[in-house]
């Protein structure tokens, strides 16, 4: 027998565009009027980046740099700065966040991010530092956010998450 589960629609309309959502069983496929004209066309996708169909699911933030980006260093720690506010106010947090290579840099005394990583760990956040890194750059001693963490337990969260968001 065919499956008889509902699809509940909710729509939205502006002057310019119109967006459809259609939800069955806890998926979302969204349908959206790209461009208005006599033959309008239509893009459908499954909303799953939305990160809606995570609220349950356990996402691990992996930062292996201090900085965003291999160029502009100015423009790459302005990126993270902004990555680690925007994800300050995300509605869904990640489980954990993990940081290994240079990317410990940013859990030490005298960084600039230490404030926004300590309001994510407020929020329950974890946050973890490889202590190999740690050691490379001589900064166990000025880790001021979080614990260390080895690189078997680093591959093991990651191997257990079921969203691994690398800036």
């Amino acid at each position: 027998m065919a499956d008889q589960s509902k699809i509940k629609v909710e729509s939205e309309k502006s002057e310019n565009d119109f967006a459809v959502e259609f939800y069955y069983k806890g998926q979302s496929l969204s349908v959206t009027e790209m461009e208005k004209d006599d033959y309008p066309k239509i893009s459908a996708y499954n909303n799953i980046t939305g990160l809606q169909n995570y609220k349950k699911k356990v996402i691990i933030v992996v930062i292996s740099t201090d900085t965003i980006g291999h160029n502009e260093a100015n423009l790459g720690r302005i990126l993270m700065k902004n990555f680690l506010v925007s994800l300050n106010n995300m509605e869904n947090l990640p489980k954990t966040i993990i940081l290994y290579s240079s990317g410990v840099k940013l859990a030490c005394k005298g960084s600039e991010y230490l404030s926004d990583l300590k309001q994510l760990e407020k929020k329950g956040v974890e946050i973890f530092s490889c202590d190999l890194s740690l050691d490379f750059y001589v900064l166990k001693e000025k880790l001021s956010v979080g614990k260390t963490i080895d690189m078997y337990s680093i591959v093991e969260k990651q191997m257990l998450s079921d969203l691994i968001i690398k800036p």
